[in-house]
């Protein structure tokens, strides 16, 4: 009889732990959803278990919620806008991916911005110069890379993904443009187009495009061609006003 009042004891110990830990638990999750979280500690999420190791890594985070997190860790990456300037257009390319396969594309195929990831010591703008070469064939040096953002990467989706990426810009030349447009990207396993545009389309707003990174790129380019178009409108003006006050006050002729 003692024996089964102590399991009666200490199962209902257990429970009560149980409990108590799980009202714990739940005055976390409301203190920190409602933004009333007390705790002085900058260690908001703390580590709990890898669930998957590979390319990508896949973690479970406590963040004091009454469910785990998953975080998707992944390296950081580049992509670059490459601008044909004398041809007035802009480099883009094709292939196709797991994650795009859907009823509306059975093939993945996806228009993009040349990328890479960080998987080799390279810096963000020697990394672009590699991929422009392996994904596009096209030539161009570090000199010619300029990194936007004052070089500081962006998230890409916070609420998962711990990678962040840089972007680049990069005028490229035809005399270092590869010939032929297809089989980019064999020795990575890819299969990877070159697809050409006009800036005239890649920046016009009825464009629509498959990709985000794209997207921003082109409301880039458009908003420095408007600046430009500015600088170049107040260079008439101030001119124009030069001239006017010029013929002013030179000296006028004298009749007989």
């Amino acid at each position: 009889m003692e024996v089964k009042n102590r399991s009666q004891k200490e199962t209902s110990m257990s429970l009560c732990q149980k409990i108590n830990e799980w009202c714990k638990r739940f005055v976390r999750s409301v203190r920190n959803y409602t933004g009333l979280s007390t705790q002085k500690s900058d260690a908001r999420f703390t580590k709990a278990d890898t669930l998957l190791k590979g390319f990508l890594q896949v973690e479970e985070w406590d963040g004091g919620l009454s469910f785990p997190l998953v975080v998707v860790r992944a390296s950081d990456s580049i992509v670059g806008l490459l601008y044909d300037a004398t041809n007035d257009r802009i480099l883009l390319v094709r292939q196709y991916r797991a994650p795009m396969v859907r009823e509306d594309n059975p093939e993945g195929a996806i228009t993009e911005l040349v990328a890479g990831r960080f998987d080799v010591n390279l810096g963000p703008k020697a990394l672009l110069v590699k991929e422009a070469k392996e994904e596009a064939g096209v030539k161009i040096t570090e000199d010619e890379v300029e990194l936007i953002n004052l070089g500081v990467p962006m998230s890409l989706s916070a609420g998962v993904l711990t990678e962040r990426c840089y972007g680049g810009f990069a005028v490229i030349h035809p005399d270092r443009i590869a010939e032929g447009d297809e089989n980019y990207g064999v020795d990575e396993g890819e299969n990877i187009c070159r697809v050409w545009m006009s800036t005239e389309k890649f920046i016009s707003p009825n464009t629509i495009h498959d990709c985000w990174r794209v997207y921003a790129m082109a409301q880039l380019l458009a908003r420095r061609r408007l600046e430009a178009k500015l600088v170049q409108l107040e260079e008439e003006l101030n001119n124009h006003r030069i001239d006017r006050i010029v013929r002013a006050s030179a000296p006028h002729g004298h009749g007989c």
